[in-house]
């Protein structure tokens, strides 16, 4: 599945990086998945195609920038029927 399309990059127009730095508990605009772990993304820059996000199911629940292409490359999928809501209703 494509991840980068023209209606994900209309997604993030208003959440550029590092635009939610003040926040304490992040708006969430994405959903991303695979069999191993899940990403919730934050923030996204469309010319570098890197998001910054926080990723589940790991050892450690933890932010980080994502080079989409490559995970995208990997078979990480998007959760087109996700709604945007606040980091700690996803985390619950």
């Amino acid at each position: 599945m494509k991840l980068i399309t023209d209606e994900f990059e209309t997604l993030f127009k208003d959440y550029p990086l590092n635009s939610q730095d003040k926040e304490s508990d992040f708006l969430i605009i994405a959903k991303l998945f695979n069999d191993s772990v899940t990403w919730y993304l934050v923030e996204y820059n469309s010319i570098e195609k890197i998001a910054f996000g926080y990723a589940t199911e790991t050892a450690t629940d933890e932010g980080a920038f994502l080079p989409l292409i490559e995970l995208e490359a990997n078979g990480l999928k998007w959760d087109k029927a996700y709604i945007p809501r606040r980091l700690s209703e996803c985390l619950k």
